[in-house]
Order: C-alpha cells, then structure tokens, then sequence
C-alpha cells in the first residue's frame, strides 16, 4: 500500500510540473507571434489605415495589450510555482529599497489617472527572492491603480509591525466586499461589478509568493476609505 501511494504521489508531482512547464513553454511561444501583431498595429497607426474610424485602432490596441499582459502573468504564474520556485535561493534585502523601487515605476501610471501615489517606508531587511517579491508589490500597486478612480489616493508603506516586516498596499478604491474576500486569490476570479480590466492572475500571483515565502495575506478596510492589502513577513528577516 505504502509503495502504491508512493508511486501515485510521484505521478501527481510529475503531472504537476508538466503542467507547470506546458504553461510555461506555451505563453513564451505566444510571445513571438503577439510581438509580430503590436508591430502590425503600430504600422497601420502610422500609415493611417484606420483614419476614418480611429475607435477601432484604439480597441484593436487595448485587446493587444490585454493580451500582452496576460501572457506576461502566465510566465509569472508558472515560474512562481513551487516546483519551478523550488530551485531558488533566499538572499537577504532591503525591503523598503524594494517599495521605492517599484512605487517609483508606476508614478507616471497614477499621473496620467490623477491618482496620488506616494509611499512610507521605515528601513527593514527581509529574506526571500526579490524578483519574486518586486513582482507580488508590482501586481498590488497595478490592481490599486486599476481600481482606484480618478482622483484618489494610493499610499505604499513597509516597516515593522507587531513585531514582524510587513508591507501594505493602501487605496481609496471600491473596495472589496466580505463575501468575495475568500475568493480574489483564486486563478482568474474577477470581482463583480467592476470596470476595471484584467487577467485575474494578479492576486493569485501574489497568493503563490506569499505562500512560497511563508508570508501571511491580510485583507482589510483602508484608512483612505478603500482596500488595504497587507503582507507580513516571518520574524527575524534581519
């Protein structure tokens, strides 16, 4: 019995990291193609293919990008797997030079929404896998500002809390109701009632970080009126 289960184990993991690997070869090789489509599309914007009706260049190049971001976070998502994250190594590093360094990238973003994005941050070293990391805050600050409506406010902050480094991403956005709180980390779960576009990887991303860096998810009501999403690490991070 013992060595049945221990073959079915095996085939499981083994079938876990095709998987894995499928997802991963598959949105590499939509790559090449989706490159090819975004400079077809420039080149019919230059050539003024669709003067008579620019609405339609706009659609065609927001569904590019759309797709661009999708195939975008199914690498993230497969390479973030455990079986694929496994072979990593945790490195110690400055948490907060990591939140500047993002923040900073999508100040331009909250700019063009009329959005005020800004961060605190109190220096504090943690251990993990940075690219990993900058990734997971990547995928909260887009959510903030995709959710956010013109006008609002985004703040960014790290430090030590309650005896742990944690970071937090705040906004005053919709928010996200009680009920749907459970299920936003699920793979391509979107919430109802929202305008906002995307993939539904983002917070699943996030999920499969954290859980990889044994960090605790924390889901609550903003100070700014909206959502706070808040990541705690293990203690002693140095």
């Amino acid at each position: 019995m013992l060595h049945r289960l221990n073959e079915l184990f095996g085939l499981l993991r083994d079938s876990a990291v095709a998987q894995e690997r499928f997802l991963a070869d598959a949105a590499h090789q939509l790559r090449t193609p989706l490159a090819g489509l975004q400079t077809q599309v420039e080149l019919a914007a230059q050539s003024q293919l669709f003067h008579n009706d620019p609405e339609r260049l706009v659609r065609i190049e927001q569904a590019t990008e759309r797709l661009r971001h999708l195939i975008r976070q199914l690498l993230l998502f497969a390479r973030s797997e455990p079986a694929t994250a496994a072979a990593q190594t945790f490195q110690k590093f400055a948490l907060d030079r990591l939140v500047e360094d993002s923040a900073n990238i999508f100040i331009d973003r909250a700019l063009a929404k009329n959005i005020d994005l800004g961060y605190e941050i109190s220096r504090v070293g943690i251990e993990g896998i940075s690219w990993m990391l900058r990734e997971a805050l990547d995928n909260l600050i887009d959510n903030a500002i995709k959710y956010t409506p013109s006008g609002g406010v985004i703040t960014v902050r790290c430090g030590n809390r309650d005896g742990h480094p944690f970071l937090s991403v705040e906004d005053s956005g919709p928010g996200i109701p009680l009920a749907e709180r459970d299920k936003v980390f699920g793979r391509f779960y979107r919430i109802s009632d929202t305008e906002a576009e995307g993939c539904g990887l983002g917070l699943a991303i996030v999920k499969e970080i954290a859980e990889l860096h044994g960090v605790e998810i924390r889901l609550g009501d903003s100070e700014l009126g909206g959502l706070a999403i808040s990541l705690y690490f293990p203690s002693g991070g140095g």
